[in-house]
């Protein structure tokens, strides 16, 4: 196996997952997201998703993100 270290620019903690280029973190500590997406390849963050909240649209839990797959050419996790 070949190590590379990686440096990440924002706020990455918690439980991580990574695909290929592809770094998801779940972490109940982030204020206004469950998840941050980062690309490792350029170590710049790609944004947050799964808005916390009751409303609409938003999320109250999240679970870590354990498996990925491809569906047409997509990448795909299940959360909940």
């Amino acid at each position: 196996m070949k190590v590379k270290p990686v440096q990440l620019d924002g706020e990455y903690s918690g439980i991580i997952a990574v695909y290929d280029s592809i770094l998801i973190c779940r972490d109940d500590r982030y204020p206004d997201f469950l998840y941050y997406l980062f690309n490792v390849d350029s170590g710049k963050e790609i944004g947050p998703f799964s808005k916390k909240g009751n409303g609409p649209e938003e999320f109250s839990t999240g679970t870590p993100v354990f498996q990925f797959h491809r569906n047409d050419g997509d990448l795909r996790t299940l959360i909940g």
